[in-house]
């Protein structure tokens, strides 16, 4: 049973835990999303100078000891669970969800949580990935991240009329990114390798690269729920393999489809994970999440799964 804090508040709900796909990992049904942690710090010029402010007056200006308060709060409350990524705050976000980790160890050891983090579209290509991704155990303190992710397809980098200033000039195959991080898995940099806003072709192809992907991140929510159509289904029920088969992300099995709504939320597999990126005064905000978050709206999300478009 993954370690939580023994002093509760009394209104508090206590935390469940749900398998993380096939990696016999539990999680908290609640994780913390790190996005606000980077609060109006440029994106960094991975996307181009017109993208270098993208996420300005998105948070506001943030404290990072109210950050690392709340991320003390998480852990305590029974999350177990970060979720995080290289552009937010240009990296910032990760140092601070880092040195939060790093000043709590002794208290919740490295065993008892887990790390997602998420790689640019910019820097997919093979020989840039180890790079980034060092760059990034760096910041966040740690030997291994526990589910790396493509935060977007490379396609998302394109430059375009639209766009004319984003970096790259044509796509970067998938499956060689793919299995390059296979390659770093192998090393034991990353335990688990995930993806970010795939649709159905995108999905297809990882499925076809034989490389293990546990987890698709996309925007999902009581007003935006696209996903519903195509992209849930094919993670929780396999995707079609071109022999007619079923599979998953290379591993024989579902991918696990991760839900980011209003809040971020993560579902791996059919259980519901809730990643809240909360902005300023992330403490309160998350004990009033969690205690908003009932255990009738647990247990009717969990059971029944999200509604199905009709």
């Amino acid at each position: 049973h993954p370690h939580t804090h023994t002093d509760q508040p009394t209104n508090q709900p206590t935390m469940e835990y749900r398998l993380l796909g096939d990696t016999g990992k539990k999680v908290s049904v609640l994780a913390l999303g790190c996005f606000s942690f980077g609060g109006d710090r440029p994106t960094g010029s991975h996307l181009g100078a017109t993208f270098n402010k993208l996420h300005a007056e998105c948070w506001g200006a943030q404290d990072d000891a109210v950050s690392i308060a709340a991320v003390r709060a998480a852990l305590e409350a029974g999350i177990n669970i970060f979720d995080n990524a290289e552009m937010y705050g240009d990296g910032h976000a990760e140092d601070v969800l880092g040195r939060a980790l790093e000043s709590l160890r002794e208290e919740f050891p490295r065993e008892s949580y887990m790390i997602a983090t998420k790689i640019s579209e910019t820097f997919l290509a093979p020989e840039l990935i180890e790079a980034r991704l060092r760059a990034s155990l760096k910041r966040l303190r740690t030997d291994y991240i526990d589910v790396y992710q493509l935060h977007w397809a490379s396609r998302a980098g394109l430059a375009s009329e639209r766009y004319p200033d984003r970096p790259l000039t044509a796509e970067i195959p998938l499956e060689a990114t793919l299995t390059k991080l296979k390659q770093l898995q192998d090393q034991g940099l990353i335990r688990h390798i995930g993806v970010c806003n795939f649709g159905p072709r995108d999905l297809a192809t990882a499925s076809a690269s034989g490389v293990e992907v546990v987890s698709n991140q996309v925007c999902y929510n009581l007003l935006w729920r696209g996903i519903e159509h195509e992209v849930q289904p094919m993670c929780v029920n396999g995707i079609p393999t071109s022999d007619g088969g079923g599979g998953g992300g290379g591993g024989g099995g579902a991918l696990h489809v991760c839900a980011s709504g209003s809040q971020q939320c993560l579902d791996f597999g059919q259980n519901l994970f809730l990643a809240l990126d909360l902005g300023p005064r992330s403490r309160r905000r998350l004990r009033l999440n969690l205690i908003g978050f009932t255990v009738k709206s647990r247990q009717s999300l969990v059971k029944n799964g999200p509604p199905r478009a009709q």
